[in-house]
């Protein structure tokens, strides 16, 4: 068949570079366009990624553990976010559960006050 009999809409192109999001100090945050997730497998199962576009334009994940997965859950795609390391929980493993904050950005309305987006999730 001719390639000129069909009208073709791009679903997939070369894979954009994805920089890693670390959150090492207490009070780290990230903020970005929430692209959505995905499972990655490696030798122990699978873990998942949160994907966004940062202020910057730039793609970056995060993997997620438990505490941000659930923050996450009712985060849309295209939602802008910001994430935030608020403290560390023991779990009984090697290492504590790092817990985060998840808040949902808002247009302002005119006059409306300064005061930060809402958090929509924070797990402990």
């Amino acid at each position: 068949m001719a390639s000129q009999e069909y009208e073709w809409t791009t679903i997939s192109e070369e894979q954009e570079d994805e920089e890693k999001v670390s959150f090492d100090v207490l009070g780290d945050e990230f903020i970005g366009t929430y692209l959505g997730k995905r499972d990655q497998a490696n030798d122990n199962g699978s873990y998942v990624q949160l994907r966004f576009r940062g202020t910057d334009e730039l793609a970056y994940f995060i993997n997620a553990n438990w505490s941000l997965t659930n923050a996450m859950k009712n985060v849309r795609p295209n939602m802008m976010v910001r994430v935030t390391y608020i403290g560390d929980k023991d779990t009984g493993q090697a290492s504590p559960m790092r817990i985060f904050r998840v808040d949902v950005a808002r247009p302002k309305r005119p006059g409306a006050s300064t005061r930060n987006p809402e958090a929509i999730s924070k797990t402990s």
